[in-house]
């Protein structure tokens, strides 16, 4: 039961909220198989898996079927997210002009920057991965496959397809600058800075006198790098948020709280810059909506719209959702969803870790079962 190598299928009553059964796999005909033993079902709630959808509907044909909402939603995002690879040198430009510009008179004098232990390790990293991508762009042109480049190259078919579809090497996604204590005199150390003062100890006495809470050692660190030739502390360096990002804030129900002028920003111009990510915004907004207003009618023009004018990802989603639409259809209009299966999902993860990954099926069978666990 190793994480990501072997799937079961956990089966809940939406009524009571408990387990029915624990299923070792995936196999359609075992789990027809038991749903003709419960000819009472009359509503099965389910995610996009085509296996579960054809199960149901052989075992259980008087049963309604109702897709899940929230992996309706996840479908549309991981598409936007796929057009969002094909267009990683727009993110780049956008973040280039977002980021804060320095005075070309600071650029000039400014010494070459002290580059540390941890900055010289991640250039690296960069260097390697970029030689590997190279080699799967070069195995690509020589007319391999993804699954011969994935086994030549060690890479898996999705990181390989993602960096096919990117165009241009993608740079990882760097994680935001934390706050820090000096942040607020920032303006006051470069005074000290440019007027020759660099003891930390003294700058420190002198911090403190003014309402500086943090300590001597934090300062004097940040005062060793003047001496070492780096840049002033007066802007942190621009991060490239990543395509996984950019695609959430395509959608703004998923906007984190606190980035929103910043992701409202750098969609504005991103869309200003390329209609398509425009006309994809408005898409998942509509599909949005129509599950929030339970506006059954509009799904079939939605459908229409999509194949009009969608990007090809979205496309791809929507075909795969017209081809199961009565069970959208359901999940529009119906009260059931799988959020009482997810919580039973990860209440068997939690007994997993328990008992560290090493139970037989059994033993982990008996404890997701027992109402006592």
């Amino acid at each position: 039961m190793a994480s990501g190598h072997h799937y079961g299928t956990l089966i809940v009553n939406l009524d009571t909220h408990r387990p029915l059964v624990l299923l070792p796999g995936r196999d359609q005909r075992t789990l027809a198989a038991w749903f003709r033993k419960y000819p009472e079902i009359q509503v099965v709630s389910r995610d996009r898996g085509g296996i579960y959808a054809t199960a149901a509907r052989e075992g259980a044909p008087q049963a309604r079927q109702v897709a899940d909402r929230w992996n309706l939603l996840k479908n549309i995002g991981d598409a936007l997210e796929r057009m969002m690879y094909r267009h990683m040198p727009l993110i780049r430009l956008v973040a280039n002009e977002l980021s804060p510009k320095k005075s070309p008179e600071l650029e000039q004098v400014e010494p070459a920057p002290y580059i540390r232990r941890p900055e010289r390790l991640k250039q690296l990293t960069r260097n390697k991965r970029h030689q590997r991508w190279v080699e799967v762009i070069t195995l690509h042109k020589n007319g391999c496959g993804l699954r011969q480049i994935s086994r030549t190259t060690g890479l898996s078919r999705v990181t390989v397809r993602r960096w096919l579809q990117s165009g241009t090497f993608p740079e990882m996604s760097t994680r935001p600058r934390k706050p820090s204590l000096l942040d607020p005199w920032h303006g006051w150390l470069e005074e000290q800075r440019e007027s020759g003062n660099h003891s930390g100890s003294q700058i420190w006495r002198e911090m403190v006198a003014n309402g500086f809470t943090g300590s001597e050692t934090t300062v004097r660190d940040e005062v060793a790098k003047w001496r070492k030739g780096g840049s002033a502390p007066v802007t942190a360096p621009a991060r490239l948020p990543s395509a996984s990002r950019v695609s959430r804030w395509l959608m703004p129900w998923r906007i984190i709280r606190g980035e929103e002028n910043y992701a409202s920003c750098f969609i504005g111009l991103m869309c200003e810059k390329e209609p398509e990510l425009k006309i994809a915004q408005q898409l998942a907004l509509d599909f949005y909506r129509i599950l929030k207003t339970k506006n059954k009618p509009q799904l079939n023009r939605w459908f229409t719209h999509v194949s009009e004018s969608g990007p090809v990802e979205l496309q791809r989603v929507a075909a795969g959702m017209e081809a199961d639409a009565a069970a959208i259809c359901e999940a529009i209009t119906s009260k059931w969803s799988n959020g009482v299966v997810e919580g039973h999902v990860n209440r068997l993860k939690m007994l997993k870790r328990q008992m560290y990954g090493r139970a037989s099926f059994e033993l982990l069978q008996r404890r997701v079962m027992s109402p006592l666990a």
